[in-house]
């Protein structure tokens, strides 16, 4: 109850506060902004240049560590069980060894960042804190917490291959990686595209919302054509070449796959499954860039190397052609 009560006083007059400006006050080479009961601090690049420099320290945000623990903990959840033993206690030791984050520091940085970037001084992060207090004042907060944490998170989706069969466990991290790549992939910074990602697939799967659901359902459907696509540009054997002989629908994907073969032999972050998504997402409709369509096109025609290479090669078990992958 007291915190309830303090949390209360801190916005109420906060936002009691928001007409007016706020005060700005350096010495030795440090700033400080009040706006009601909130400060930032930050240092300045220069005396002459005050309003741009690094920011230090943030006081009278209605949040503390034990806010950011629980959402973390909602977070790390969501892997748990889902990527490799070995990963998630690398990535459980990590989680511990940064308790001494100054979460509150972090999480303005991160919102103002993400939220208010375009301007470079440090009034995006005073912005910053004035969002977290309204969403704050209308119970909202707790999605952009989780956001910012899943991010956090985000590196572990590498161990994630996108063309891992669903389950009900690892269900919306692979929808969360997928709509990261394929909606979020050109838009959004690196700063929040995952955390972005999953607030929308959060969201929508959980919502009792006819709208949101049917949303859903189509991201859903979206989403297991795009694996079906997958599994014919793995398929062993498969080269760029042959995808291309099939037709229009197939043209596109063998774009998308020379686009990888073409470039394997450089140093990658993403598994072939990841990279083979990302090209599907970069090269489509208004997307592709017509000068290296043109160029695949004559490759195809020279019969070249790069069109013939196989990423996977032939198994002795039997590929079964699935009804969509005809469309």
């Amino acid at each position: 109850m007291n915190k309830l009560i303090m949390t209360l006083l801190i916005v109420c007059t906060a936002l009691s506060a928001f007409a007016e400006e706020w005060s700005v006050s350096c010495e030795n080479n440090s700033c400080v902004a009040s706006h009601g009961g909130i400060k930032v601090y930050w240092m300045p690049n220069s005396f002459n240049d005050k309003f741009h420099g690094k920011l230090t320290g943030v006081e009278g945000l209605p949040i503390n560590l034990t806010d950011f623990e629980t959402c973390d903990k909602k977070m790390n959840a969501c892997f748990v069980g889902v990527i490799p033993k070995a990963k998630e206690n690398e990535q459980s030791q990590v989680t511990a060894g940064s308790a001494q984050i100054d979460y509150a520091l972090a999480f303005v940085n991160w919102l103002g960042n993400c939220q208010y970037g375009q301007d470079k001084s440090i009034r995006r992060f005073w912005w910053a804190c004035e969002e977290i207090l309204i969403r704050n004042s209308s119970d909202n907060l707790t999605p952009s917490l989780e956001a910012f944490l899943f991010n956090k998170h985000s590196k572990r989706l590498n161990d994630l291959p996108i063309d891992t069969p669903l389950n009900d466990k690892n269900r919306q991290l692979l929808m969360t990686k997928w709509f990261t790549i394929k909606k979020l992939h050109l838009q959004s910074s690196e700063l929040d595209t995952h955390g972005k990602a999953y607030s929308i697939i959060n969201k929508l799967s959980s919502s009792s919302h006819v709208n949101d659901k049917n949303k859903f359902e189509e991201l859903s459907v979206e989403y297991a054509a795009d694996m079906e696509k997958l599994k014919v540009m793995l398929k062993p054997g498969m080269t760029a070449k042959q995808l291309a002989a099939n037709g229009k629908w197939y043209k596109d994907l063998a774009f998308a796959k020379w686009i990888v073969d073409s470039t394997l032999e450089q140093k990658s972050a993403y598994n072939l499954a990841d990279s083979y998504m990302i090209s599907m997402a970069v090269t489509a409709g208004e997307n592709k860039d017509k000068k290296l369509a043109e160029k695949f096109d004559n490759l195809l025609e020279q019969n070249d190397t790069s069109v013939n290479k196989v990423t996977v090669e032939e198994s002795s078990v039997p590929i079964v052609p699935t009804a969509s992958s005809g469309k």
